[in-house]
This record gives structure tokens, C-alpha cells and sequence, in this order.
């Protein structure tokens, strides 16, 4: 029945954790469900605020943690840009999720129907964004429209990234192939 701080480790390899080795700025949630699984945790949070690491202390084999949260809003509200943003995320959003080896169509759908501009820029950040690092980011930055404009950009760099391994690998591919061509013929050379 008790919320939970859920913040991440600054390395996930680090079995032994101490407070310095934890981001600032994590999650307040409650647990809606635990499911054990060959001797695996599944556990599904539901998310209330965002929250600030203020300190924590170690009880029992666990953390008990001092927080301050904080509400979320726009600053400035205004209905056009909040459309303009909404219609950006979703555009680089199922542009990314395409470049998937296995598109969700689940996600895609997910995305048309969200008409928060804060929510959509989190679930891109939880289902788009790679990187740890871009995903604190992310949920570093408490003003939505901020935020909706970070994660476009992240959206962007995501993108980016993929394309350029997609030319990388091709390149990979067409040298392997030539190289393989070349130790063909000199082995046929060989045997003539």
C-alpha cells in the first residue's frame, strides 16, 4: 500500500549500491502487480509524480529515502503550441517506432490517441529513447512543453543514429562481399 521511489542506478553492472551511485531524479509509484517467474521479479508500477532524491538511507537490506516532489505544468499554456508539439512527437515518434526490426502497432496507436503533450513526450522517452543518459534527461525536465521539445530532438538524434547503422552495416556487408569475391577467384586460381 505504500508508494515507492523507483530512481536508476548510474551503472546497472553495479550489484553493490550506494547512494552516489543512483540518479537525483527518479519516479513516486505504486505497485499494482508482482509476478514471480523462474526465479525472476516482474514488478508493474503505476506512476503518481516525479520526484527528487533528497537522501536515503539504508533499513533492513533496503533504502527508506527522503524525497520532495514536484508538480509538473506549462509554462505559458497555449493551445496552439501544445497541438503543434503533440502533432511533432507523434510524427518523429511512429517515424522511429517504424525503424524497428518489429513496430508495435500497439504503440502506434497508443501515440494518435494521447492529448497530453507531458505523457506523450514520457512514453516516447520510456519506449523510443536507448540511451540511460537521454532518458534522465528527460525525466530531468519538469516543464512539459520543455519537455515535448527535448524529447523531439532526442526522437531526432535516435533516428539519426539508426540510419547511420543501417549505412554502416551496408557498407560492412559490400566489402565483406568483395573481399569474399576476391579470395574466391584467387582460390580458383590456384586450382586451374
Amino acid at each position: 500500500e505504500s508508494p515507492v521511489f523507483v530512481v536508476t542506478q548510474k551503472n546497472p553492472f553495479n550489484d553493490k549500491v550506494d547512494i552516489k551511485d543512483l540518479f537525483s531524479i527518479g519516479t513516486v509509484a505504486k505497485i499494482k502487480q508482482i509476478t514471480r517467474r523462474n526465479g525472476s521479479l516482474t514488478i508493474t508500477l503505476e506512476s503518481i509524480c516525479r520526484a527528487y532524491l533528497i537522501n536515503a538511507f539504508a533499513v533492513s537490506g533496503f533504502y527508506m529515502c527522503d524525497i520532495e516532489t514536484k508538480i509538473i505544468e506549462a509554462e505559458g499554456y497555449d493551445e496552439v503550441k501544445k497541438e503543434a508539439l503533440l502533432r511533432i512527437l507523434r510524427d518523429k515518434a511512429k517515424e522511429a517506432v517504424s525503424m524497428f526490426s518489429s513496430p508495435s502497432k500497439d504503440l502506434v496507436k497508443e501515440l494518435d490517441v494521447i492529448d497530453e503533450v507531458g505523457l506523450l513526450a514520457d512514453i516516447i522517452g520510456a519506449t523510443v529513447i536507448t540511451s540511460v543518459e537521454d532518458k534522465y534527461s528527460l525525466l530531468s525536465e519538469f516543464d512539459e512543453y520543455k519537455r515535448a521539445e527535448l524529447a523531439i530532438a532526442l526522437v531526432n538524434k535516435e533516428v539519426s543514429i539508426v540510419r547511420l547503422e543501417g549505412t554502416i552495416k551496408k557498407k560492412t556487408a559490400k566489402k565483406l562481399d568483395e573481399n569474399q569475391k576476391e579470395y574466391f577467384l584467387r582460390e580458383q586460381l590456384k586450382v586451374i
